[in-house]
C-alpha cells in the first residue's frame, strides 16, 4: 500500500503579485528590487565607511551581503542562499522600530526644550530659514517634523515587512515545488515496488 501522501506546510502567506513593481510577477518583481537594493546598499556602504561608525559599517555591510545572497539566490533559485537576506531583514525592522520608539520616548522629554531653543535661536538671528515669532508656530513646526520622521519610519518599516513576506513566500513556493516533485517521485516508486511485488506474487501463485 503506497503511503498517505502529506501536505506541504506553509508559514508565509501565497503571494503572485509584487505590489512594489507594478504588479509584475513574484520572480521577476524580486530579482529587479534585489539588484536595486543591492545598488542602493553598495552606496550605503561606502557612505558608511566615511563617517568611521564601525555599528554602521557592520550593518550596511551585513545588509550588502545578505542582499547580494539573496540575488544569486533569486537567479539559481537556491533557497539556502535567500535565507540571510530574512534573517537581516529582520534584523533591520527591529532597529527600526527601536529607533522609533526610542524617538518618541526623547521627543516627549525633550520637545520643550527644542521648542525654546529654536525660539532663543530666531530671537538672536531673525534671518535664519526657521525663523518664527512665536512659540506657538515653532511648536507647530517641531510636530510637523515628529509627524513626517514618524511616517518615514512607518513607511521603511511596511516595505520591509512587505518584502520579507514577499521573499518567504518565494522561498516557500520554490520549496514546495520540490516537495511536489519529490511527493510524486516517491509515489511513482511506490507504485512501482507494489506492482512488482503483485507480479512476483502471481507467478508464484
Amino acid at each position: 500500500m503506497a503511503a498517505e501522501k502529506k501536505e506541504f506546510k506553509r508559514h508565509f502567506p501565497v503571494i503572485s503579485k509584487c505590489y512594489c513593481c507594478c504588479c509584475m510577477d513574484m520572480e521577476t518583481a524580486l530579482k529587479l528590487c534585489s539588484i536595486i537594493l543591492s545598488i542602493f546598499s553598495a552606496i550605503g556602504l561606502i557612505y558608511s565607511n566615511r563617517y568611521e561608525n564601525r555599528s554602521l559599517f557592520l550593518r550596511s555591510l551585513a545588509e550588502f551581503f545578505s542582499l547580494i545572497f539573496l540575488t544569486i539566490g533569486l537567479f539559481n533559485k537556491n533557497v539556502s542562499f535567500m535565507r540571510p537576506f530574512l534573517f537581516v531583514c529582520v534584523i533591520e525592522v527591529v532597529i527600526l522600530i527601536g529607533f522609533y520608539l526610542i524617538l518618541v520616548f526623547e521627543f516627549f522629554i525633550t520637545r520643550e526644550s527644542i521648542i525654546d531653543d529654536i525660539l532663543v535661536e530666531t530671537k538672536e538671528d531673525p534671518d535664519l530659514i526657521y525663523y518664527y515669532d512665536n512659540e506657538e508656530a515653532i511648536a507647530s513646526v517641531v510636530n510637523i517634523v515628529f509627524i513626517l520622521i514618524s511616517l518615514l519610519v512607518i513607511i521603511f518599516s511596511a516595505i520591509y515587512i512587505y518584502f520579507f513576506l514577499c521573499v518567504g513566500s518565494y522561498m516557500e513556493t520554490i520549496k514546495e515545488e520540490q516537495y511536489r516533485i519529490d511527493e510524486a517521485r516517491k509515489l511513482e516508486s511506490d507504485e512501482a515496488s507494489l506492482n512488482n511485488l503483485n507480479n512476483t506474487n502471481t507467478n508464484q501463485a
